[in-house]
């Protein structure tokens, strides 16, 4: 399952003119993406009279440039760039521009209007909004949602908070301090750049509300971030869209002045170079390192995404560039663009949801978060209770009870980080919650359940009832976590430990959690998924230790009842 790429079939509306005043060869051109149209100039002689028609939404002053010794080239320029060229050039042409406000709108727009992303009924409103109105006065309002008498639509911000100084952070955030100040209205001016770019955006797409979690939730008031924290989800969920600032690092990076721009290249881009380049500047810029924000992107139901070279918008249609393209994403991820998530993933099927719940979870856990002793279990749970409630499934601490065997074979990417030392010491060793840094899976394949094996939560918040076997004559040998397992002088099975320490502990305990599908019962060298446990109590308390596989022969078929903990 790939991404792919094709051109935009809404490219006819960024046209600007009159149709009839295109060129014949016009339905060519307009079933190509933008990265085409150097192509097709090429073949042409007229290229001067279709530069009269054409829309670069992608910078807000744009020029065509016209090699007179070529007539047939073009590119696209910012009016910095064409000064310098311009001896060389010899000939330029202003665009009729679209400005890049006006692409957004119509994304928007043919969104509203065609497709299902916004049925059904708003769940939520926020506690608090902004008003920031409709024309660019420098006066804002902080607004309880309660005092406001007509239904109304808000956008909601993504961003990083950076690193900000104390003296920022009491400058810029709502707090029991100013929060009567900021309801009687403050100033555009005194807000840090990533805010103002946002209430700039929130007024070039007509509303006149928007949620940032800085100034909309009272900072320093324990009670009000339980309360508006634990709704997070259904704020974003709610939201007209979202805005994500994919560019900006920190509260004093704005997102709209770009450092780079996707027109100034002259090399036709491939499907690839699109794709790639959707990759590198959203799903792996530097907002998508927050861990809150895998969160604010799943259950937000548009997302317009400003990166430092292009803006990109995302629905449960897919992806739209402004460089005229589509983009269409591997399956498993578009249950992440469900704009109803995660509705798609009912109907998805047991192996399809077990794969795109494993890569979300490796995907949660690659993310940062500034406080993880607080905020780890919190920031995963908007999106675990809704696949809870539409799975009608049972979590605990991450793992899906659907999924149990699949989601308890976790293993740590790398042994940098250490355990997250929580308050109240609540969660339990099977959960990979547990620690900081990336996990990943044993395998994502189909697995068998021995009949004979007792796997299941129990009654208790912490606990899954297990069934404990042994490693018949079998010793480990290795080091950074990844040990082999021997019998002899042969290699029977791998076992990765959760932490450096847990190696050298003397237990030859086992827990059986599956084997593969399509490995027969009678096959010698069938291998068992296990997790490596030991005994933490003289009754039947155990702790897992590790996970891995060995060769089934190699484990003993007598068992014990216990408890994971």
């Amino acid at each position: 399952e790939r991404w792919s790429c094709e051109a935009d079939a809404e490219i006819t509306d960024l046209i600007a003119g009159c149709e009839d005043k295109f060129v014949p060869e016009r339905s060519t051109l307009l079933r190509h993406p933008k990265t085409a149209f150097r192509q097709y100039f090429r073949s042409k002689n007229n290229s001067e009279i279709i530069s009269n028609y054409l829309v670069h939404p992608a910078i807000d002053d744009a020029y065509i440039s016209i090699d007179r010794r070529q007539s047939s080239t073009f590119h696209i320029s910012s009016y910095s760039d064409l000064q310098k060229e311009y001896k060389e050039s010899g000939y330029t042409h202003r665009l009729p521009i679209v400005n890049r406000f006006d692409v957004l709108r119509r994304w928007l727009g043919v969104c509203d209007r065609q497709h299902s992303c916004m049925w059904g009924s708003r769940q939520v409103v926020p506690k608090r909004v902004i008003f920031v109105g409709t024309d660019h006065s420098g006066q804002l309002q902080l607004q309880e949602s309660a005092h406001i008498t007509q239904p109304f639509d808000y956008i909601t911000l993504s961003h990083c908070w950076g690193k900000p100084t104390d003296e920022e952070m009491e400058q810029f955030r709502t707090t029991p301090q100013n929060y009567q100040k900021r309801l009687e209205g403050f100033s555009y001016h005194s807000l840090p750049k990533v805010f103002q770019d946002a209430i700039t955006v929130t007024r070039e797409l007509n509303k006149q509300y928007l949620w940032i979690d800085a100034l909309c939730i009272i900072q320093g008031d324990q009670k009000d971030w339980e309360e508006e924290g634990a709704r997070m989800d259904k704020v974003f969920a709610s939201a007209y869209c979202t805005i994500a600032s994919s560019s900006a690092s920190g509260w004093n990076d704005g997102f709209l002045n770009r450092t780079q721009d996707s027109s100034r290249s002259e090399e036709v881009s491939s499907d690839q170079k699109i794709i790639d380049d959707f990759r590198n500047l959203v799903d792996e810029g530097q907002l998508h390192t927050r861990a809150w924000v895998l969160q604010e992107r799943a259950l937000s139901r548009r997302t317009i995404y400003f990166t430092a070279q292009q803006t990109y918008w995302e629905c449960g249609e897919g992806v739209r560039c402004e460089n005229f393209s589509i983009l269409r994403c591997p399956i498993t991820r578009l249950y992440l663009l469900d704009p109803r998530f995660p509705e798609r993933l009912v109907i998805a099927g047991y192996k399809s949801a077990a794969l795109f719940l494993q890569e979300l979870i490796t995907d949660y856990s690659r993310r940062d978060l500034t406080f993880p002793e607080k905020d780890k279990v919190v920031a995963f749970s908007g999106i675990a209770e809704r696949i809870k409630e539409a799975l009608a499934t049972e979590v605990r601490y991450g793992v899906f009870c659907c999924f149990l065997p699949r989601l308890l074979l976790w293993k740590r990417a790398g042994m940098e980080n250490d355990q997250i030392s929580y308050d109240d010491n609540r969660v339990p060793s099977w959960s990979w919650m547990l620690y900081n840094g990336k996990i990943d899976f044993l395998t994502k394949s189909d697995l068998k359940v021995p009949e004979n094996q007792s796997l299941s939560f129990d009654d208790s918040d912490s606990g899954i009832n297990i069934e404990v076997r042994q490693l018949d004559g079998c010793y480990t040998r290795g080091r950074d976590g990844e040990y082999m397992i021997f019998m002899g002088t042969e290699k029977v099975g791998v076992l990765h430990f959760d932490m450096e320490l847990a190696a050298e502990v003397e237990s030859r305990n086992c827990v059986v959690i599956g084997v593969r599908a399509d490995d027969g019962d009678d096959d010698p060298n069938k291998e068992y998924y296990i997790l490596a446990v030991r005994k933490i109590s003289e009754g039947k308390e155990y702790e897992r230790l590790g996970v891995g596989r060995v060769r089934a022969r190699y484990v003993s078929r007598a068992s014990t009842s216990g408890k994971l903990l």
